[in-house]
């Protein structure tokens, strides 16, 4: 269906940062709903006939500026709600490489004011920033995740949404890309079927460091259920586009954090933590770290394969063939282009 039951018709996603290309920055998105005329409820037999879907004022907004018409800029009104962050998360440690000792972090502060503010931000600081930064990110975490904390090998000590000093329900779902200035992602890409949302991304905690080959990208997966409403494990509730119930029990995760070394992780020890006890329809970690999956789905505790990995892969392999056919096309026309048969 071209319209789940709640509502979605679309989910644009892109990538936003506040410095140069390749600098630190995050996944955002937006919710594209369709309604019934003006009414709350959904249409979910949207036709062409009933308008352009992606007006601005089928964008899912709460803050929606110059509704009235009064500027000529936006005259169906402009969105400040902030876009869903998919990818933010908070750095937890952290070290100076040259010298190895604990680095200061940014210290948010909330409330009083529109958005987080912070003296310790270096994105926050601008021009008092005199040297590039040295700062490694060790652990990390983000929320909101409903989840038991085990198999931490004892580097280190995962910290908990429980222990999360915000009280804001949504988290680092509604952070700003400059709250973290040392993460970064890149490469997103997904697919819609009905109601169900998956985002893919690459993404770093250390975007500096591994500018220059000392850190990496691990790809990491997030999913809603709800078309983008909340991000979750398999529920065991409710029915798919196709009419299959969904039937999920939980699952486990686990995650690669990153060693005070610096070298091969192959040949570093990094630390690592599972997080288990998730039960089905729960709010996840949010971010699934599939580069833990192998070819083979011998992916011991890190994954528990349910039914829906069989078409979350057709999707990527038709994702792949259309992205090829189009790098032919495009090439085809850049030939034409030089005079080239």
């Amino acid at each position: 269906d071209a319209v789940g039951k709640d509502g979605l018709f679309a989910f644009p996603t892109w990538k936003q940062g506040t410095m140069n290309r390749g600098g630190p920055a995050d996944v955002l998105a937006r919710r594209i709903v369709v309604t019934e005329g003006k009414s709350d409820n959904y249409n979910q037999n949207w036709k062409v006939k009933d308008g352009n879907p992606y007006a601005i004022t089928n964008l899912q907004c709460e803050d929606l500026a110059y509704d009235d018409g009064s500027n000529p800029y936006f005259p169906d009104g402009l969105c400040l709600d902030t876009p869903i962050n998919l990818s933010a998360t908070v750095p937890d440690s952290a070290i100076a490489t040259d010298t190895g000792d604990p680095a200061l972090l940014p210290d948010l502060t909330f409330g009083g004011s529109t958005f987080a503010i912070s003296d310790t931000s270096l994105i926050l600081q601008g021009k008092n920033v005199l040297d590039p930064s040295k700062t490694k990110v060790l652990t990390w975490h983000s929320c909101p995740a409903e989840y038991d904390v085990s198999g931490a090998d004892g580097l280190i000590t995962p910290v908990s949404c429980e222990d999360d000093t915000r009280d804001d329900d949504d988290s680092t779902l509604a952070d700003q890309t400059w709250y973290n200035p040392y993460e970064v992602a890149k490469g997103h890409r997904g697919f819609l079927d009905g109601d169900m949302v998956m985002v893919l991304y690459a993404w770093s905690p250390n975007w500096k460091l591994n500018s220059v080959g000392n850190d990496r990208y691990d790809l990491y997966i997030r999913r809603s259920f709800d078309g983008g409403e909340s991000w979750t494990t398999t529920p065991d509730k409710g029915k798919d586009s196709e009419g299959v119930a969904y039937d999920g029990n939980g699952t486990t995760t686990c995650e690669n954090y990153r060693s005070s070394v610096t070298g091969d992780s192959a040949t570093v020890d990094e630390p690592q933590a599972c997080y288990d006890d998730y039960k089905a329809g729960a709010a996840e970690r949010p971010q699934r770290d599939a580069a833990q999956v192998h070819a083979d789905h011998d992916a011991g505790p890190a994954v528990r394969h349910d039914r829906l990995a069989v078409r979350r892969q057709h999707h990527l392999r038709a994702l792949r063939r259309r992205t090829a056919e189009l790098r032919v096309v495009v090439q085809r026309f850049r030939c034409r282009r030089r005079g080239h048969p």
